[in-house]
């Protein structure tokens, strides 16, 4: 069946057509608009998100391989959403983004929910920095971190920050809105506007004022930092240097990391028969 919702702004009108196959169940939405665009229908250009629109249920998934587990981590927190929430959740999220990128507010070491970026241009990136610096006789340390909970580690205060110093248009950052709730972290799992939250508050991480030798790059929450020096003991005063400016950023954001599964890797140059090999 076809559920239609027609918004009026002015006079004019935008159509949101979404196709289920079961109630309960959305299987496609499809948006068109007329006249001057979303920024001007009531909700955006009032500030105002239907508070109906941001209830959802959300469902406990079992993680892959911890079905065992007696720990509550093995648990995935997936959401689900009001369709009519989602599909405006979706048009504000593309308008925020567009505005962050058009005006190179967003950092091109991120690689995640990025515009023809992903994990190939990510590992070429990190592949071009470390066979360079090898190259030249430096050595290479490479940490990298990951975020506990992620989506959950999302704090909305740090990403309304990062919104108003961009100068993002204030009907977008859904301004004067008085929100009345106890939460003030995660972003829920299966939101539209998920990915791009995560990307604009680590956005301030890879914005930092680093030391030339090194460099940090992201693909989501899951941070590399790379870093060369001509020894052993400088490389390893370096990263700790740029460690602490990581973890007094993770604290003003309030970020933890899981240390078993953050690793740290060093790299000297070693050449066998012609190649360079790493160790």
């Amino acid at each position: 069946m076809k559920i239609k919702v027609v918004i009026e702004a002015d006079d004019e009108a935008s159509l949101v057509v979404v196709t289920v196959s079961d109630p309960g169940w959305v299987v496609e939405a499809s948006v068109t608009c007329s006249g001057r665009g979303p920024a001007h229908w009531p909700f955006v250009g009032r500030a105002y998100f239907p508070r109906e629109w941001t209830e959802s249920i959300t469902v406990p998934i079992i993680k892959t391989g911890k079905e065992n587990s007696e720990d509550v981590s093995k648990y995935q927190p997936i959401s689900w959403i009001n369709v009519g929430g989602k599909v405006l959740e979706k048009l504000l999220i593309n308008r925020i983004m567009a505005y962050m990128y058009a005006n190179k507010f967003m950092s091109r070491n991120q690689f995640g929910f990025a515009p023809k970026r992903g994990t190939t241009e990510a590992i070429m990136e990190l592949k071009e920095f470390t066979e360079d610096s090898l190259r030249r006789g430096d050595v290479v340390v490479m940490v990298s971190l990951d975020v506990k909970g992620a989506f959950n580690a999302a704090w909305r205060p740090a990403i309304l920050k990062s919104l108003k110093d961009s100068k993002c248009p204030k009907n977008l950052q859904l301004a004067g809105v008085k929100i009345e709730e106890k939460v003030s972290r995660s972003c829920p799992q299966e939101s539209c506007c998920g990915p791009g939250f995560l990307n604009i508050q680590y956005n301030s991480l890879l914005k930092l004022n680093y030391w030339r030798n090194t460099k940090i790059i992201a693909f989501a929450d899951d941070v590399v930092i790379l870093t060369k020096e001509k020894t052993v003991l400088e490389a390893e005063n370096r990263v700790n240097v740029v460690l602490d400016k990581v973890m007094e950023w993770a604290n003003n954001n309030k970020i933890n990391f899981n240390e078993s599964k953050s690793q740290l890797m060093l790299g000297k140059d070693r050449y066998c028969g012609g190649k360079l090999m790493y160790s």
